[in-house]
C-alpha cells in the first residue's frame, strides 16, 4: 500500500520538501507544480503494472527485486530534496548539501545528476520486473493448466 502513496507523494515532496531545510525555493518551485503530477502518474505505473502479476497478487506482496527497485526511487527523491541546487532571478539558492557540508553549486549539482539517474534507473528496473512478473505467473498459470483434462463436449 505504501507505492499507492510515495509515488503521488514524493514527486512532491522532491522538490518542495527542500524548503523543511533550507526555506528557500526558486524556480525549482515553478518547475515542481509543473512537472510533479507527471511524476506521480509514471510513478504510478510499475504499481498499475505490477497488478496484474497473478502470484505476487495471491500471496498479497510484490517481488523482491521490484521492493528494491521503488525503493531505490523513493530513496533518490528524497535525495534529490537534499542535493539539487535552485536558481532564480536575483541569487542561486543553495540546496540543504551545500549549507550542510559547504561544497559547491556543481558538486551538488553533480550529486544530483547521481540521484536522478539513480531514480530513473530504478524506474525503469522496476517497471520490467512487474512485467517479467506478469510474464511468469501466466508461464506458471498455463504449465499448471497444461496437466488438467480438457473437457469435450
Amino acid at each position: 500500500m505504501l507505492q499507492w502513496f510515495l509515488a503521488v507523494i514524493m514527486p512532491f515532496f522532491a522538490v518542495f520538501g527542500r524548503v523543511l531545510f533550507t526555506g528557500e525555493l526558486g524556480w525549482l518551485g515553478v518547475i515542481g507544480l509543473l512537472f510533479s503530477p507527471i511524476g506521480a502518474i509514471l510513478l504510478l505505473v510499475p504499481p498499475l503494472v505490477a497488478l496484474f502479476d497473478r502470484e505476487a497478487r495471491r500471496l498479497g506482496s510484490v517481488r523482491v527485486a521490484y521492493a528494491w527497485a521503488t525503493v531505490a526511487i523513493w530513496v533518490a527523491l528524497f535525495a534529490f530534496s537534499l542535493t539539487a541546487p535552485d536558481s532564480s532571478d536575483a541569487h542561486p539558492y543553495p540546496s540543504p548539501l551545500q549549507v550542510l557540508t559547504g561544497i559547491g553549486s556543481g558538486t551538488s549539482m553533480a550529486v544530483t545528476t547521481v540521484v536522478v539517474t539513480v531514480a530513473a534507473a530504478g524506474w525503469l528496473l522496476a517497471l520490467g520486473v512487474a512485467i517479467a512478473g506478469i510474464v511468469r505467473s501466466r508461464r506458471s498459470d498455463a504449465r499448471a493448466h497444461a496437466g488438467t483434462p480438457v473437457p469435450t463436449p
